[in-house]
Parts: C-alpha cells; sequence; structure tokens
C-alpha cells in the first residue's frame, strides 16, 4: 500500500490520491478474513444505531484513515501541501480563549485523532505560545511489515511537525530529564505542551491507571498528564481536532481543567477520567477518524452519547 501511495501522493491532486487510499480501505472490507473481522466489530460497537452499508462505509473510512493522513503528510514534505487553503475552524469555551490570549502557560491534552487534523493544532494562530510536545520515541524499523509501518508513518509525522514549525521542540516519554524539562517549560511564560493523553500504558508500571474506554472493557493509561499539571500548577486545555471534509479542519476546545493543590495526588485519576471521558465520547461520534485500537465488547448508545457495557 505504500509502494502505490507514496509516488500517488505527490503525482496526482490532492482529491485523487486521497481518493485511492479510500478505495484501497473499501477493498480491505470486502476480504474474507481482516475485512470481515472489522466489519463485525464495527457492527457490535454501532450496529444498533447504523444501517449496514453504512457500517461497511464506516469501516472503510476507519482502515483508510491512516492511508489518507500517509497521502497528507507524503504531500507536505514534499512541499505539495497547500496550507494556506486549508479551513481552521476552532469552537471554543471562553476560558479557552482568555487562556490562549494570555501569558499564562499550559497543557494541551489532545487524542490519537486522524493525523491530517492533528496538523492544524500546530499553527501559530492557533497556539501563539513557544510549543512543546511529548511523544513516545520512533518504532525501530523491524521486518514485521506492523512494525516496519509504524515506524514510517510515525516518523513521517515527526518530520512533518519539525517542518511546519522549526522551534518546536519534541521531547519523548521516559527518556531521562524530560519531566524535568517539561516542568522548567511550564514554569516560563507562554509556553504550551502538547500531549496525548489516551496514549495506552503498560499495566505494570507505577503511575498506570486501568478503566473502561470507549469500546474496550480496560485499558491502562498514565495520569502523567494530570500530574504534570498539578506538580507546575498549570492548567490543561482539553482539545479534540477533526475534519469535515478534505480541506476543513475543527478545533473543538471542550474545558479548562484547573490544577489541584500539589498535594491532591487523589485527584489525578478523576483528571484523566475527564480528559478520557471527552475523547471516548468524540470517537462515538467519529469512529473512522480515530487512529489506535479502541474497539472490544461495549458499544456506542448514540442517543445518551456513551458508551456501555452489553448487558
Amino acid at each position: 500500500m505504500v509502494g502505490i501511495l507514496k509516488p500517488l501522493a505527490t503525482l496526482l491532486p490532492f482529491s485523487g490520491a486521497l481518493a485511492v487510499a479510500r478505495f484501497i480501505g473499501r477493498l480491505a472490507v470486502v476480504t474474507p478474513g481482516y475485512g470481515r473481522r472489522q466489519v463485525l466489530r464495527m457492527r457490535h460497537a454501532f450496529g444498533r444505531d447504523t444501517s449496514p452499508n453504512k457500517l461497511k462505509h464506516l469501516t472503510a473510512e476507519r482502515i483508510a484513515r491512516p492511508l489518507c493522513d500517509s497521502v497528507v503528510l507524503r504531500r507536505a514534505l514534499c512541499g505539495r501541501m497547500e496550507f494556506k487553503t486549508w479551513r481552521v475552524e476552532q469552537r471554543t469555551v471562553r476560558c479557552v480563549d482568555e487562556l490562549r490570549s494570555s501569558n499564562e502557560s499550559f497543557i494541551v491534552a489532545t487524542g490519537h485523532f486522524a493525523r491530517q487534523a492533528f496538523l492544524a493544532l500546530y499553527g501559530p494562530e492557533v497556539l501563539p505560545q513557544r510549543t512543546t510536545s511529548l511523544s513516545l520515541p520512533r518504532t525501530a524499523l523491524g521486518l514485521h511489515p506492523r512494525t516496519w509501518w509504524l515506524s514510517y508513518h510515525y516518523g513521517q509525522m515527526m518530520d512533518c511537525m519539525r517542518a511546519l514549525r522549526p522551534e518546536l521542540e519534541i521531547l519523548y516519554a521516559g527518556k531521562f530529564g524530560t519531566y524535568r524539562r517539561l516542568l522548567e517549560k511550564l514554569g516560563e511564560a507562554r509556553n504550551a505542551v502538547v500531549i496525548y493523553a489516551d496514549t495506552p500504558r503498560a499495566q505494570r508500571l507505577a503511575d498506570s491507571y486501568t478503566r473502561p474506554f470507549a469500546g474496550m472493557e480496560a485499558r491502562s493509561f498514565a495520569t502523567g498528564t494530570a500530574r504534570l499539571s498539578r506538580m507546575s500548577q498549570r492548567p490543561i486545555a482539553v482539545c479534540i481536532p477533526y475534519l469535515t471534509d478534505e480541506r476543513t479542519v475543527v478545533l473543538d476546545w471542550t474545558r479548562v481543567i484547573r490544577p489541584s493543590s500539589v498535594r491532591s495526588k487523589d485527584t489525578d485519576r478523576s483528571v484523566t477520567d475527564t480528559i478520557l471521558d471527552d475523547i471516548e465520547k468524540a470517537i462515538g461520534r467519529r469512529p473512522a477518524q480515530y487512529v489506535i485500537e479502541c474497539l472490544g465488547n461495549r458499544r456506542w448508545d448514540a442517543r445518551a452519547e456513551r458508551w456501555v457495557a452489553e448487558p
């Protein structure tokens, strides 16, 4: 798939290259093994409120999303992505606007949504602050196709972020000195630290917290975003990026969470829950735009807009 899309991303018009990526998604859906399994999982999660044809379309879009993102990233790195032609809509609450226009430093908590939408978050008109991104180290190249893809795709994203915002500082989770550097950045004026709050965490690690998440009965997360806010006494602004069409990005700023007392360790989980609740609601509304695993035994109740366990 990469062999097909890599040259086409630069040779074809933007819409044409995306059409090829989506066609691959539609082909994958009709395969008897992988495609059928994905359709069944989507049917379990969304089948009560969605027609069979729409389910197949949703599954194809979900499979094709990383490929569409790869097209966007490739074009950006080759200088063929005209970001000025994109429309970026910001849906905010007043407290978020006040925070972004102030001199106060803060944390941006977001999730693993469409990379194309996520790129808009790094625009200087969105975050005029000096910006730092907390990320996982790049996956090492391996012979397994999945490992190779993760390394290639994640490397594209990191290169694209640096190209779009050369002054961006990228720090890696788990590396020596990272936490201290984050505290230093937040201790200065007009800094923003962007963190993926929904990154899965090994359950055995000390700060891991396990809870139901989207379609999964249990997933472990780090409470580090909440802890960083508490220790630095800086607020968290939650942002959900998503696409409404090929050239329109919405940045939905849902809330600002003010830090609790430095000594209130028991609030870290409740703050983490608040962030993850916003993210999993966004998954239910637009499942095709979430790019990591999220389906399991729970289903989405569209009327109540929440994930529920099967009776």
